[in-house]
């Protein structure tokens, strides 16, 4: 675990988050089918460009922190081997739970939780036609749930589709119970499934969901 390769400005923030080392594997190339500056994968996965924000290594960093148990969370069956599909859907599941507490542990550490927000907007816009549909649905529910003013919403739905920011404001309705995390995100899951299309056999094969109390699902 861990690399002696680590990016200059990561290094200088694993003291400041609180994060060993030890703790994530180090990736020198990206995991994700799309362009992201900073992917992170909550089994302890970690890539980044050189001059990704700073924020956003903060953001992976406090993420790869949570804890789980008590933080429910999706992952693949088999990290080493998952294909980029049970990754990225994995990945996408995970930013929707976690983001509330991650904009929590930003604002904390000082960082304006704003900025943070529209750089996850910003990358979904300009990756809107390389991201699959049903994932653009679960990253704008991302962004919904976490809070975004309606100014933004005209623009996520400008670029990523009308179809998918309905579904996204369609699950966050269904979905969504902040006072029962357990629940939401096996929702989530639930729905993410029916929308995946012909990548759903393997989604509901290769990612598995981990409760608050430990229980796997």
């Amino acid at each position: 675990m861990g690399s002696p390769q680590l990016p200059e400005a990561l290094k200088a923030l694993l003291e400041t988050v609180g994060l060993p080392e030890a703790s994530f594997s180090w990736r020198t190339d990206p995991w994700l089918s799309f362009p992201w500056s900073v992917q992170v994968g909550s089994w302890g996965l970690l890539y980044g460009e050189v001059d990704a924000p700073e924020i956003e290594w903060v953001r992976a960093l406090c993420q790869l922190r949570l804890s789980h148990p008590p933080i429910p969370v999706a992952y693949p069956q088999d990290p080493q081997t998952a294909s980029a599909e049970v990754l990225t859907y994995a990945w996408s599941l995970n930013r929707i739970l976690h983001g509330i507490h991650l904009d929590r542990s930003l604002a904390q550490l000082g960082y304006d939780t704003n900025d943070s927000k529209r750089l996850t907007q910003e990358q979904l816009m300009a990756q809107s036609e390389r991201i699959p549909d049903y994932i653009k649905a679960l990253l704008l529910l991302e962004l919904l749930y976490r809070g975004i003013e309606v100014s933004w919403q005209k623009e996520l739905q400008a670029a990523c589709g009308e179809d998918e920011m309905r579904a996204a404001h369609q699950l966050n309705l269904a979905c969504i119970r902040p006072e029962d995390p357990d629940r939401t995100l096996l929702q989530v899951h639930h729905f993410g499934l029916k929308i995946s299309g012909s990548d759903e056999p393997t989604l509901r094969t290769g990612v598995q969901i981990q409760l608050s109390d430990g229980r796997q699902v």
